[in-house]
């Protein structure tokens, strides 16, 4: 792991980087040839393994901001009808300063995996300075002199805004076997982003890329050596794709226009402008009004009247963002034929932002057309669209075509596995969670389209489990317990989040239902003769559970010794349920309401065990039958009892909240209830 500041080799990258650039003008910043030029998949080009080449920005002269001097270099990029200039400071941060640093960065324990609001995948971020205030004393020690000596300073200067502030500093890390890509996006909350170089560029293939355009052609790779930061100002597209290597980081600087504006979480420069007349900048505003916040109302009317001048100027995100209220509109339409002008209006408005070269528009228009949503189905249509829009390094579009193309049961007549698998290895490579759990899947399969490898799929789930996927820990822990690892196999389940719920027709969950017999299970499961799960979930392997139970009934006292054939008769009902013996859990279950009140205990115990056994009733009742209005009162029933018990029981409450609302969604028609 190099941790140094680019060793002796930086100045010799730095001219190669600027030989690659003689042939480009200044201002013309184009580096990676235009998709459609050579057909992307197998046997054609693969820009998911062919990273481009990175170069300087063309512009180069000297800087100075307080006691640093160096080189600055810039490019001026044409976006619609106006420019925007970009900045990069060579080694603005020492190489003692970039160690410090990194160091910070690599050893935090405080990345996050929550869904990023870009692209939805996890975000592996952290911040050590949020909303003008400091989080991480020891980072502060690192970088807070370089903030206010260098950062601000020249922020200030070149943007021509004195009061400028920081707001944020964000840490991102692109790992193997985690998140390498952010999706296209705009900074739209900072009205200046700077990223500071932490890591050798030697050391990883691609990185941050600028996109002045809706193509990709027109993305530039700039070369951020350690130490170096690219300035950029809130209206010019901006991502990161990383191909290969070892880990990139890079730390995030977030500015507004002044610390008034960092403490109300406001956007004023917006203002500043008046009602913007160029494209991207109405786009801007109409996203403010679409989503609330930023000191804009939730405004949908505005949000659409700005958006529709946007998309009339040319403004490709502008059409994809006018399309998707459109639909929001026509799902929320009382009248049919309002609802399909909605769609249709939506359709035409992606078909435009599409056919600009729009990824977002061009994955939303694949999906409309295999949904048939403003148009008629077209799988070849849907397929057409998908491909173009990952064929533009768009994740979540490679993983939708490789199901398009392969792995959808309702395309399986004209299927093409061995593309379908192609995308589905380039998604899952890129860190696509949904992708690493159907490669994983696909390669414990003894007749799936790829050879069965159990090795490999257990990479995947670990994959995927990093990225905080509760189902990647779940199937983690049945494959590793099913080899016997069981210990291994814990420590993947502790990995579990509180609200998951396994599939209750999962023969191995009998192994993990708590009880004084579950290490008895397991240690049945990790013997030395391997035992199917299958048999586990029979009846007759109740048995065990039952003489397990003896060493607890021992020396109980009568109340002691009912407690313990409720659970026992608890336990039974749920392996009945697991083993598909539906009309015994029925009447197990209905037993059980009886045993509930004699037990006493006070309202709150006696509420708890009631909504234990409404709730699997319930669902005994739904699977056996169908009877969905009498599961869907004993739910109900099942909720009063948890309200007994005054909040002590929330995530009760939420399991049995979630089977209503499966249940009401599954009620006909004429029924529906979707709260």
């Amino acid at each position: 792991r190099r941790r140094g500041g680019g060793g002796g080799g930086g100045g010799s990258s730095r001219r190669q980087s600027r030989a690659v650039c003689r042939a480009v003008a200044a201002g013309a910043v184009t580096a990676t040839p235009a998709v459609g030029a050579v057909e992307v998949g197998p046997g054609g080009r693969d820009p998911w393994r062919e990273p481009p080449e990175r170069c300087a920005l063309p512009g180069r002269g000297r800087h100075s901001v307080g006691a640093w001097e160096g080189v600055e270099q810039s490019a001026a990029a044409q976006v619609g009808q106006g420019v925007r200039n970009f900045y990069m400071l060579e080694s603005l941060a020492s190489k003692e300063e970039v160690r410090k640093i990194l160091a910070c960065a690599v050893e935090s324990l405080d990345y996050n995996i929550i869904p990023d609001s870009v692209d939805r995948m996890p975000s592996f971020e952290y911040y050590p300075f949020r909303q003008g205030r400091w989080i991480d004393d020891r980072m502060r020690s690192a970088l807070e002199g370089l903030m206010e000596e260098r950062v601000l300073p020249y922020v200030r200067e070149r943007f021509g805004c004195p009061d400028c502030a920081i707001a944020d500093v964000l840490v991102r890390r692109y790992l193997p076997g985690e998140r390498r890509t952010h999706q296209t996006h705009f900074d739209g909350h900072a009205m200046v982003t700077a990223v500071l170089g932490l890591s050798d560029p030697d050391d990883y293939q691609g990185g941050l890329y600028l996109q002045p355009e809706s193509s990709p052609s027109s993305r530039l790779f700039p070369r951020i050596e350690p130490g170096d930061m690219l300035v950029h100002s809130y209206d010019l597209q901006h991502g990161v794709h990383v191909w290969g290597g070892s880990e990139r980081y890079s730390l995030i600087f977030w500015l507004k226009d002044s610390l008034q504006s960092v403490l109300d979480d406001s956007t004023p420069w917006y203002d500043a402008q008046g009602e913007p007349d160029g494209a991207e900048a109405l786009y801007h505003l109409a996203n403010k009004y679409h989503h609330g916040g930023d000191d804009k109302p939730l405004d949908t009317h505005e949000a659409m009247r700005l958006y529709e001048r946007s998309a009339k100027l040319g403004c490709p995100s502008a059409m994809n963002n006018l399309a998707t209220m459109c639909q929001e509109l026509g799902a929320e339409a009382s009248d049919e034929e309002e609802a399909k002008a909605y769609y249709k209006r939506a359709f035409d408005s992606l078909l435009e932002g599409a056919e600009a070269g729009w990824h977002l528009a061009q994955r939303n228009l694949a999906m409309f057309y295999t949904e048939g949503v403003g148009v008629e189905v077209n799988i070849g249509e849907a397929r057409r669209w998908m491909r173009e829009a990952a064929a533009q390094l768009d994740v979540q579009a490679a993983f939708r075509l490789s199901g398009l193309l392969a792995f959808h049961p309702d395309f399986s007549k004209d299927a093409d596995v061995e593309e379908g698998v192609w995308w589905l290895e380039r998604s899952a490579e890129a860190g696509s969670r949904d992708a690493q759990l159907v490669l994983s899947g696909q390669l414990m399969s003894r007749e799936g389209p790829v050879p069965q490898d159990m090795a490999a799929a257990e990479l995947w789930l670990e994959r995927a489990a990093r990225g905080g996927s509760d189902v990647a820990c779940y199937q983690l822990a049945k494959l590793l317990h099913k080899q016997g690892r069981a210990e291994e196999s814990d420590r993947a389940r502790g990995r579990i989040g509180a609200q998951f719920r396994p599939p209750a027709d999962d023969p191995l969950e009998i192994c993990w239902l708590d009880g004084p017999a579950a290490a008895k299970e397991r240690e049945l499961i990790a013997g030395d003769e391997l035992v199917d799960p299958v048999m586990i979930a029979n009846i007759q392997d109740l048995r065990l559970r039952q003489r397990a139970l003896q060493a607890a009934i021992v020396e109980a006292g009568e109340r002691g010794l009912a407690e313990v054939m409720f659970q026992l008769h608890l336990d039974i009902g749920q392996c009945f349920l697991l083993s598909q013996k539906l009309d015994m859990a029925e009447s197990l279950f209905q037993d059980l309401f009886g045993l509930c009140s004699e037990l006493g205990g006070g309202d709150a115990a006696v509420s708890m065990r009631q909504a234990i056994v409404r709730n699997n009733f319930a669902v005994s009742v739904l699977r056996l039958q169908e009877k969905w209005t009498e599961a869907e009162y004993e739910l109900i029933q099942a909720l009063l009892d948890c309200e007994r018990m005054r909040g002590e029981h929330d995530e009760m409450m939420l399991g049995i909240s979630g089977n209503l609302a499966l249940i009401r969604m599954s009620l006909s028609e004429s029924r529906v209830d979707t709260r």
